[in-house]
């Protein structure tokens, strides 16, 4: 009855054990997740301010290549240049720099795609699923103060 007895506590104590290993496995990396999600999310924000900088420089005084061209420089630093709308954006701001005076509407338009591109890579890093999303924007539908943060490109006019 003993050695019975221990043998089921062996296992109970090695099953235990696995369980312990594998919340340890899956807690980790969910942090890294989360971490790569939070730094996604400031590469995002930096990329909007930087972005918005030189769109601003270049409507309201084109002549000042110098600046625009810096500011392109600090954008190229946080594209990806494997990447073919990354190395797109950054043909667009090296031609605005270069030549002022032309219109915006498409390195605008392409900017969005960048940047809704790694914002939905953010939300797959962080294991946010679509039902989730859905759900999200469910109960946070009609509050005016983050309405804006989920509006579909398509909805937008």
């Amino acid at each position: 009855m003993d050695s019975l007895f221990m043998v089921f506590m062996v296992a109970l104590s090695a099953i235990a054990a696995a369980i312990s290993v594998y919340t340890l496995l899956t807690t980790r990396r969910q942090e890294h997740h989360n971490i790569v999600a939070v730094k996604r999310a400031e590469w995002i924000d930096d990329m909007r301010r930087l972005l918005f900088e030189f769109i601003g420089t270049y409507m309201s005084t084109p002549e000042k290549a110098q600046k625009l061209a810096i500011t392109q420089k600090h954008i190229d630093l946080y594209l990806d240049h494997k990447n073919p709308e990354h190395e797109k954006l950054s043909e667009m701001l090296g031609e605005l720099a270069r030549r002022p005076g032309q219109s915006i509407e498409a390195l605008v338009a392409e900017a969005q795609t960048v940047l809704m591109g790694s914002w939905d890579r953010m939300k797959l890093e962080a294991g946010v699923t679509e039902s989730q999303e859905k759900r999200m924007r469910k109960a946070l539908d009609g509050r005016s103060d983050v309405k804006e943060y989920f509006v579909d490109p398509g909805e937008a006019s």
